[in-house]
């Protein structure tokens, strides 16, 4: 991992999770802590939604 954050910023991510998996009735919820398609500027983060979409029973 490379990059930099503030020691308060660290501190608020500790315990934090990049997203979370909850069975609702019959179904699958997958919820993200991030906009991972925010105006699609990062393309890498298509492939975190597709997989939600696609492999919710694995994750």
């Amino acid at each position: 991992m490379s990059g930099y954050i503030s020691d308060i910023n660290l501190q608020a991510l500790k315990g934090s999770v990049p997203f979370q998996h909850n069975n609702y009735g019959r179904g699958e919820v997958i919820g993200f802590t991030d906009n991972t398609q925010f105006r699609a500027f990062w393309y890498g983060t298509n492939k975190l939604l597709m997989n939600a979409i696609f492999f919710a029973k694995e994750m």
